[in-house]
């Protein structure tokens, strides 16, 4: 109710401050809590987001909550943001200065450090033995230099290549840095464009990965170490394939991204099929009808997934092909195809089915996915 909805954000108001460095182990479900609450109930909405941003301005855990659960609520109110993010941004807090982006507001409180991340950023890497440097926050620092004039950017653009590029480098900060350049790039000239194509695409063949014996997270664990630390595949395959996917300039450059990404499918763990997946449905909304059928009976249900948001693309899509994909085993699978579907009357069918599934998130897609239109 409303009045406990006040009598929340008046209790949970003191579990904000505490001292530098410190953490509450209710921090990330109070920043959901003070989310939610500012959806439900329009006039609390100010009181909750302001304290939701304090939050932010206290612990990391709750930041990224606010940041990617939150986007919505800060884009409503971007003077708000302003008055209580852009001191700490101007202080250097690169979470403050990421609020303030996504909510659209005064970018003049993000600049200076913006320019000072991109100053660390551009000096030559100098690696020392026996020391490994990883976690460089290169996506944060993407959002924040994405706010700069494009010759800034394309510098930041160019540092992130020669890192992909340089064997010495960590496999995990490349990847990171693939990722960096998806942010970076839009908006930039066509060289740059083509640049970073081709190096992606070096890497999505796999002639840029470095040799397991130079890269320490890539050896594998001693079979009789007490302690296992695993970081995940080293290879720069997959994500320099969806890097490759998103500098392409045009359909030959993206047909070639496609032909890759299947050949890829043989040789690929579960993750890294997770990864491909998205790549072939960013590529699908150019042909959704090709390979629908051979995609949508695939082993893999992320590959499966892809074949939902193609048919939920195809007005005249296989009537056989959707009621298949609506009754599939796996969860991911039916939110896609929910998610995919338009107000037309030839999805209707596939909708009721939907709306009866025993997943709630697939309703609810089912459902939202109404207004939407060709």
């Amino acid at each position: 109710s409303e009045d406990d909805a006040v009598s929340f954000i008046d209790f949970a108001k003191p579990l904000v401050a505490r001292e530098p460095g410190h953490f509450r182990h209710t921090d990330v479900a109070h920043a959901k809590a003070l989310l939610a609450l500012a959806r439900c109930h329009a006039y609390l909405r100010e009181r909750a987001l302001s304290q939701a941003l304090d939050l932010l301005l206290a612990d990391d855990r709750a930041a990224g909550i606010v940041l990617a659960d939150g986007q919505d609520l800060l884009r409503l109110s971007p003077t708000l943001v302003d008055e209580r993010l852009s001191e700490n941004a101007r202080a250097g807090s690169t979470f403050a200065c990421l609020g303030i982006i996504i909510a659209g507001g005064d970018l003049s409180s993000v600049e200076d450090h913006a320019r000072h991340r991109l100053n660390a950023m551009i000096q030559p890497r100098v690696h020392t033995p026996g020391r490994i440097e990883f976690g460089m926050s290169l996506m944060p620092d993407a959002w924040l230099i994405s706010v700069l004039d494009p010759p800034d950017r394309e510098s930041f653009v160019d540092a992130l290549l020669t890192m992909i590029s340089d064997v010495l480098e960590p496999s995990m900060n490349r990847q990171e840095a693939l990722r960096a350049v998806e942010i970076t790039l839009r908006g930039l000239s066509e060289e740059v464009s083509e640049r970073a194509f081709q190096i992606a695409l070096t890497c999505a063949e796999g002639r840029l990965d470095a040799d397991v014996n130079d890269d320490p997270f890539a050896m594998p664990s001693d079979p009789l170490s007490r302690t296992r630390i695993n970081f995940g595949p080293q290879s720069l395959r997959s994500a320099g394939l969806h890097c490759a996917s998103i500098c392409a300039a045009n359909k030959e450059e993206r047909a070639t991204v496609r032909m890759l990404a299947i050949d890829l499918l043989n040789q690929a763990d579960d993750l890294a099929t997770n990864q491909i997946a998205h790549t072939l449905a960013a590529l699908a909304a150019e042909d959704p009808h090709r390979d629908i059928d051979v995609f949508s009976t695939y082993p893999n249900e992320w590959i499966r997934s892809v074949a939902a948001v193609s048919w939920g693309a195809i007005p005249d899509g296989q009537p056989e092909v959707g009621a298949r994909l609506a009754v599939d085993p796996s969860p991911h699978v039916r939110r896609s195809l929910a998610s995919a579907l338009k107000d037309m009357p030839v999805h209707a069918e596939i909708r009721a089915v939907l709306l009866g599934d025993p997943r709630r998130s697939v309703r609810s897609a089912a459902s939202d996915s109404l207004g939407q239109s060709t």
